[in-house]
């Protein structure tokens, strides 16, 4: 719709207009960041240059499979391969948390996904405080994203706080092989809308984490004995 600032953004930071957070999930998102030290844009990139799955990230497997590993596809995407095992998985946490609601203030999360097999998995992306134990399909203490559970390819949204939160339905259902754009806006400490394919889906006010550094999680585990597999494409995680 246009560019407009804010009166307390620092001289030469825009912002897109796009009317309210349920019209685009780039609402109110920095165009031209004027300020870099008290905005920044946390990018994940997935290229050849950086050290995915070891260095940004901590891994974990149950099942030998195939690690995380850059793909020959446009838009730097990357891929893992579960082990053949029923409840075999991978899932990978950035080893640095950059996330934390601020009142009057957001975060912008996008990506893109694919998965073999929709509902032969559990699944979770987004973003989440690092697990002090368990894993990260049954464990989130607090999180904002999306997730799959084994039986249905019928996606999910989530909002945890301090342990207390369930995925719903976001009332659109994912196909195999199929890549699926996913993204939310988090306004503040009490609000969460979620976004398929750039079409606004829901709103989460309940059980919004407020008070926790969270970064980015993404993970599979096989619904069956047959191994499954999910690619990730270039992520945005961007903070005002």
């Amino acid at each position: 719709m246009g560019l407009y600032q804010y009166s307390d953004d620092p001289f030469g930071m825009l912002r897109n207009n796009e009317k309210d957070t349920t019209k685009a999930w780039w609402h109110n998102a920095p165009h031209k960041p004027g300020d870099p030290l008290r905005r920044p844009a946390h990018r994940y990139f997935f290229n050849r240059t950086e050290d995915v799955g070891t260095g940004r990230f901590a891994e974990t497997a149950v099942g030998s499979g195939t690690v995380l590993t850059l793909q020959d596809r446009r838009g730097g995407w990357a891929k893992f391969t579960n082990a053949a095992a029923d409840n075999d998985h991978y899932y990978y946490e950035a080893v640095n948390e950059i996330a934390l609601m601020v009142d009057g203030q957001h975060i912008w999360f996008d990506t893109e996904i694919e998965i073999t097999d929709v509902d032969q998995a559990d699944m979770f992306i987004g973003i989440c405080a690092t697990l002090g134990s368990g894993n990260l399909f049954d464990n989130r203490v607090d999180c904002i994203g999306f997730t799959l559970a084994d039986g249905s390819g019928a996606l999910q949204y989530v909002t945890t706080k301090d342990g207390t939160g369930a995925a719903a339905a976001t009332g659109e259902t994912l196909a195999d092989l199929t890549a699926v754009k996913l993204s939310f806006v988090v306004t503040g400490l009490t609000r969460v809308d979620f976004y398929v394919n750039d079409n606004y889906v829901t709103t989460s006010e309940s059980d919004v984490p407020d008070d926790e550094e969270m970064g980015l999680s993404f993970g599979l585990r096989n619904g069956e004995a047959v191994a499954n597999a999910m690619s990730i494409a270039t992520t945005t995680i961007l903070l005002d």
